[in-house]
């Protein structure tokens, strides 16, 4: 069967958190990354902030390391970059994800919400922490199957899924017309 209209894996939100935060660390002058998670937990980091970071380096990491910013704000720096200060070169995928999880305090953002998604939030994490990462000898080889899994390109596989089953609620098929429902 195909599932239709429902929310890919790789398109949750704190999957595409995950995946940021691993990029960082791989990756440290991935801006984009860098946009999508200072504020994951909240550290206070606006835009006025973000600017002076973008003026004091290279990167937005290289600028949190050497912008001017007050004491409160630099100490909620401080604790972001040493968040990524460890050896992960010598840990397993899945360990170094979760070390890193844990010191940016991702997870416990999520074990302390009252969101009423957070306990299915941290089942996805969960999930992608045991069943996805550890099929990857490194980080760097997951980052680039989690890119190519976040692209529109797995819809693909339709050519060759055409004798299935689609499934979707009614809500997602108001407004179209199928033959048979």
């Amino acid at each position: 069967y195909k599932l239709i209209g429902a929310t890919k894996f790789y398109d949750r939100m704190e999957i595409r958190d995950v995946i940021a935060y691993l990029r960082l660390l791989v990756h440290p002058f991935d801006d984009m990354s860098f946009l999508r998670v200072i504020a994951k937990p909240r550290r206070g980091f606006g835009d006025k902030a973000i600017e002076k970071l973008r003026a004091s380096g290279t990167n937005l990491m290289s600028g949190l390391r050497n912008a001017p910013l007050a004491p409160k704000l630099r100490a909620a720096a401080d604790e972001f970059l040493s968040a990524f200060d460890f050896d992960w070169f010598a840990m397993s995928p899945r360990d170094a994800a979760q070390t890193l999880l844990d010191r940016v305090g991702y997870t416990k953002m999520w074990s302390e919400s009252k969101d009423v998604d957070a306990p299915d939030r941290l089942l996805n994490i969960r999930e992608l922490l045991t069943s996805v990462i550890p099929n990857h000898e490194t980080l760097p080889e997951f980052l680039e199957q989690a890119a190519l899994m976040t692209t529109d390109d797995n819809d693909a596989n339709d050519a060759v899924q055409n004798n299935c089953v689609r499934i979707m609620t009614v809500h997602a098929a108001k407004g179209l017309e199928f033959d048979t429902v």
